[in-house]
């Protein structure tokens, strides 16, 4: 008997471990300031937008940049290029979990 109540125990202690994990607070990085992207010399100007992919390390910096998409389809790769440097260059608050910086 005393071991079915331990066992008893054991999993209502593991059900509160779990629903403690669920509940985790998760805050996307962010940038500091508005990044503004320098366009190319040499292009024609356009209206383009460039969605890109972005990893920030637990200390605000971009460790990589890649392009998702992009519209107009056919816009050129400078535009992107462009915009890829604009964001490495970029400072951000970093990602968060329960309050603690992650990558």
């Amino acid at each position: 008997m005393k071991r079915l109540r331990a066992l008893q125990h054991l999993a209502v202690v593991g059900v509160l471990v779990v629903a403690r994990s669920a509940a985790a607070q998760i805050v996307q990085a962010e940038p500091v300031a508005p990044i503004v992207v320098a366009y190319p010399a040499g292009q024609a100007p356009r209206e383009t937008q460039v969605t890109l992919q972005v990893v920030v390390d637990a200390a605000g910096a971009v460790e990589s940049a890649v392009e998702v998409s992009r519209a107009p389809r056919d816009a050129p790769d400078a535009l992107v290029t462009a915009a890829i440097d604009a964001v490495k260059a970029a400072r951000f608050t970093p990602s968060s979990r329960d309050g603690r910086p992650v990558r």
